[in-house]
C-alpha cells in the first residue's frame, strides 16, 4: 500500500499536468501567486463565490516554508504537526480533495496594461513554467491579482566567492566528528543547534546581537549544551580552506578569532519574495508589500497577504486568516459590493 504522502502527490500531480495543456496562455478574473497557507486559503474562498482564481507556485509543491521546519507546529489552534513536513502534506490534501489545480511557475515580472490613458488590467504576467525538464514561457493576464509568494531564506555573502558557495542552509550529511558554525540567534538557529548535538564533534553557534532572539525555552536548551559554544555579539567576517571550508575567521568582543570548522550552517533569517513587483508595488525599506486594511496595495487591482506583506505576524494562523480574509475583500470589489 502506497504512502499517504504518495497518494496526495500522485494526485496533485495528475491534476497538474491535465491543467497545463490549458493554462499557457490565458486570461482569469483572479491568479494567485504563492501556494502557502495564505494563497491555498484564498483559492479555497475563491472556489466557494464559485470566481475562477489561477494558484500558482514557483515550487513543485505547495506549502511555501512549512517543509523548512524542522519542529512540531503547537500553536496553530486547528491542529498539531510533529514538523513542518506534516503540516504541508495537510496542505496537499487539501488542494487534492478541494480539486484545485495548481501551476508549477516562476514570475519573473509583473507589468500594468495602461487602457485609454488609465491604469487597467488585465496585468500581463511573465511566467517561465517548468514542465518536466523543460522552462517553458508563458504570458498570463488577470483582472485581479493576489500576491501570497511569502519568504525566502536570506543568504550569506562572505568572501572568498568560491567558499561562500559552500555555505550550507541545509545539513543533509553524516555529522560525526564534525565540527559545526551555526549563524544565527532565531528559532531556527538553535532547533538546529539543538537536533544536531548529539551527532556533531563541536557546535559553535554564531549570533551578531547581544541576545538571542529565539523563544526563551530554546535559549536555554542550547545554553545546557556541552558541546555547544555560544558566540554572541559575533560575526563571522571570512571563510578558509582550499576547494572547501577549513575554518572561520570570527569578529567577536573586538577580537579576531580562527575556528576550525568542517561546515557552515546558516540560518539567518528571511527575505520577501517581492522582487517581480517592485516596478508596480510600493514596498517598504525592507522589501515587504504595503498594504491597507483590506489587503488592497498601491494597485489598485492587485492585493496581497501573508508574510510577504509589510507588518505582519510570521505564522501559520496569520496566513491562513489572512489569506481567507483577503479573498473575501476581493470577491466584495469583484461584485460590486464595496462601499
Amino acid at each position: 500500500m502506497r504512502l499517504h504522502s504518495e497518494i496526495v502527490a500522485s494526485q496533485l500531480a495528475l491534476l497538474q499536468k491535465e491543467f497545463k495543456k490549458q493554462t499557457m496562455s490565458q486570461h482569469y478574473p483572479v491568479i494567485i501567486l504563492g501556494a502557502g497557507p495564505a494563497g491555498v486559503s484564498a483559492a479555497l474562498t475563491f472556489k466557494e463565490a464559485e470566481i475562477q482564481a489561477l494558484l500558482i507556485e514557483q515550487q513543485p509543491t505547495c506549502g511555501g516554508q512549512l517543509a523548512a521546519i524542522p519542529s512540531a507546529i503547537t500553536n496553530f489552534a486547528l491542529g498539531w504537526f510533529a514538523s513542518g513536513a506534516e503540516a504541508q502534506l495537510q496542505l496537499q490534501t487539501v488542494l487534492a480533495k478541494s480539486n484545485i489545480a495548481m501551476l508549477q511557475a516562476q514570475v519573473h515580472e509583473v507589468r500594468s496594461q495602461k487602457v485609454n490613458g488609465e491604469t487597467f488590467l488585465p496585468t500581463l504576467l511573465t511566467l517561465e513554467c517548468t514542465i518536466g525538464n523543460v522552462a517553458e514561457k508563458a504570458k498570463l493576464s488577470c483582472d485581479y491579482l493576489m500576491v501570497a509568494t511569502g519568504l525566502s531564506e536570506n543568504k550569506l555573502s562572505l568572501s572568498p566567492i568560491d567558499l561562500n558557495a559552500k555555505v550550507k542552509y541545509h545539513i543533509d550529511q553524516d555529522l560525526q566528528n564534525k565540527r559545526l558554525a551555526i549563524v544565527g540567534g532565531g528559532d531556527s538557529a538553535l532547533l538546529k543547534a539543538i537536533k544536531l548535538a548529539d551527532q556533531a564533534k563541536k557546535i559553535f553557534v554564531i549570533h551578531r546581537r547581544e541576545k538571542f532572539n529565539a523563544r526563551p525555552d530554546l535559549s536555554k536548551a542550547v545554553a545546557k549544551l556541552s558541546n555547544v559554544e555560544i558566540l554572541l555579539s559575533s560575526e563571522i567576517i571570512a571563510l578558509d580552506g582550499d576547494g572547501k571550508i577549513e575554518s572561520i575567521t570570527v569578529t567577536s568582543a573586538g577580537a579576531l578569532i580562527n575556528f576550525k570548522v568542517d561546515i557552515v550552517l546558516a540560518k539567518v533569517g528571511y527575505v520577501p519574495n517581492s522582487a517581480a513587483f517592485a516596478k508596480v508595488l510600493a514596498l517598504d525599506k525592507h522589501g515587504y508589500i504595503v498594504i491597507d486594511s483590506l489587503f488592497k496595495t498601491s494597485h489598485q487591482h492587485i492585493f496581497a497577504a501573508g508574510d510577504i506583506t509589510a507588518g505582519t505576524v510570521p505564522r501559520i494562523g496569520t496566513a491562513v486568516g489572512q489569506g481567507m480574509a483577503c479573498a473575501a475583500s476581493m470577491i466584495a470589489e469583484i461584485n460590486g459590493l464595496r462601499p
